[in-house]
């Protein structure tokens, strides 16, 4: 049976990171094309249970242009081993356990972008994710980048940010892996690529940058948007973020725990409040960025009230869709919504689902204010 079958049909039950293939046809229902493909790529990085970190390019082969590039970085990369151990350093009871493998591994990582691009079986319950996001930006000319998180921390550690490990015994490489997509669109083919050969360098038009995170994910497009070396970015869109950590880790029993070792260095770490998109847009550094935030008051992951702060301080061209449901990530499962947003992310300008001007305004209960669109179908 072919693969995109296997993993179509639920059936999938080996280890997706030992499969033999490098490039297949990504098919979705949402695609305007059958030219698309599913890149995978190697790195020299190493994941907390020994096994190389992959990323993951979506592109159509067919395109004869460079186009616009997208950074997209999954949900549900928030874990800990709850009592670490010198040997065995994964063994235990984890903070975030999953029946099949456990969450800081090369494996599941794989299969939680295979669940993002919306072709393997539901991972996250809160979830649901059938590809909207990465087919929709695909339709756009996009090149599409979906690294792997196998760290748990959230994309932040680096080797300027490293976790508590000295507790932990592992290293956490999740803000590293992010930036290092930003690396390939700058060099093409950085030395970190261990594959001989890859297909989407002149795909990539590195002068038009995007950042996209669902759920944890745009904890990384905040850190990503704090590092030093960052080009250009052209717009951002942060689907059901927890921005205010503090706020988090005193609302949700075990998250300190978790926030105190991956935001560790104390000494020059400025403060959890400091990586937040509130923070970002007081200090006008979302200004000249396309924002669009798409979220629900009524989030199970996401604390009461957490954005509210957040939404107040956005740019006043920001778009800000409130969806009212009692769900978490909406646009990897909504394709008019998506395709509004993508509009917005490139021309500034989207459909009925999006409308400038949410800045400012707070959150919604229904209808449209100062600009805020919310769909109060769910």
């Amino acid at each position: 049976m072919p693969l995109l079958t296997l993993l179509l049909s639920g059936c999938w039950s080996t280890d997706l990171s030992t499969t033999d293939f490098r490039v297949v046809p990504y098919e979705n229902p949402d695609l305007f094309s059958d030219e698309v493909v599913i890149e995978k790529v190697t790195t020299g990085l190493e994941c907390p249970d020994g096994e190389e970190a992959v990323f993951y390019a979506v592109y159509n082969e067919g395109a004869t242009e460079p186009g616009p590039v997208a950074v997209l970085l999954h949900s549900s990369s928030f874990d800990y081993v709850i009592y670490p151990k010198n040997e065995g350093e994964l063994a235990g009871a984890h903070y975030a356990p999953d029946d099949v493998v456990q969450r800081m591994s090369a494996d599941w990582g794989i299969r939680k972008v295979w669940e993002t691009l919306g072709v393997y079986r539901q991972i996250e319950a809160t979830e649901v994710n059938e590809g909207a996001v990465p087919a929709q930006l695909v339709n756009n000319g996009f090149v599409v980048l979906m690294p792997i998180n196998c760290w748990g921390d959230l994309w932040h550690n680096d080797e300027t940010q490293p976790n508590d490990v000295s507790s932990e015994f592992i290293d956490r490489y999740g803000r590293t892996f992010s930036y290092w997509m930003i690396r390939v669109i700058e060099e093409g083919k950085p030395s970190f690529i261990t594959d001989a050969e890859i297909g989407f360098v002149d795909k990539m038009d590195a002068t038009d940058i995007h950042l996209v995170g669902l759920g944890d994910g745009a904890r990384g497009v905040i850190d990503l948007l704090r590092h030093d070396d960052l080009p250009t970015i052209q717009s951002i869109l942060v689907d059901s973020p927890i921005d205010d950590l503090n706020d988090w880790q005193s609302e949700v029993s075990g998250v300190e725990e978790g926030i105190d070792r991956i935001f560790y260095d104390r000494e020059t770490d400025p403060g959890l409040s400091h990586w937040s998109l509130e923070s970002l847009a007081q200090e006008g550094a979302l200004d000249d960025i396309r924002v669009a935030l798409v979220y629900s008051d009524v989030d199970p992951r996401v604390p009461s009230g957490n954005l509210d702060d957040t939404i107040a301080a956005l740019p006043e061209d920001a778009c800000v869709h409130n969806t009212n449901s009692a769900a978490h990530v909406f646009t990897n499962s909504n394709s008019s919504l998506t395709g509004d947003i993508v509009d917005y992310m490139l021309t500034g300008a989207g459909g009925s689902s999006c409308n400038p001007g949410g800045g400012n305004t707070g959150g919604n209960t229904g209808g449209t204010t100062g600009g805020t669109t919310t769909d109060t179908g769910g």
